[in-house]
């Protein structure tokens, strides 16, 4: 099982942790999300705080056919109606860009091992500012 918010809060990689056990032939049964800001397990909407970490996870629980549980862990504090935020929770548009770039070319770029590389597309794909150099689309 990985806690997304304890994993957070012990500032692990969780999607490294994923990877990790996949390599290792270790069975991931069970997926616990939500969002904090690594002081206190906070309970928020996933991807809340940390947008990225989470986009990675699901990038990498894909990439390893994770077939396990998804659950979710969230205490609604704001003035919404707590539905809503099951709705909300682990978005799969959040996993969008990921396609829009393609997973060759986020593969690509992880193993050039180049960080400024992994950047720019992140924010090209997010931020919609056109085509990624060198994928041609």
């Amino acid at each position: 099982m990985i806690d997304l918010g304890h994993a957070l809060m012990a500032y692990e990689d969780v999607a490294e942790s994923a990877a990790l056990l996949q390599y290792f032939g270790q069975k991931l049964f069970y997926m616990h999300f939500n969002d904090n800001w690594r002081l206190w397990d906070d309970d928020m909407t996933a991807g809340s705080v940390h947008t990225i970490e989470l986009f990675e996870l699901l990038y990498w629980l894909d990439r390893v056919h994770y077939t396990g549980w998804y659950a979710l862990d969230i205490f609604p504090i704001e003035k919404t109606d707590a539905s809503r935020y099951r709705e909300h929770q682990v978005d799969p548009g959040i996993a969008r860009p990921a396609d829009k770039v393609g997973r060759d070319v986020i593969a690509g770029v992880i193993a050039s091992g180049d960080a400024m590389a992994g950047s720019q597309m992140l924010r090209e794909a997010w931020l919609d500012k056109g085509p990624l150099p060198g994928t041609g689309s």
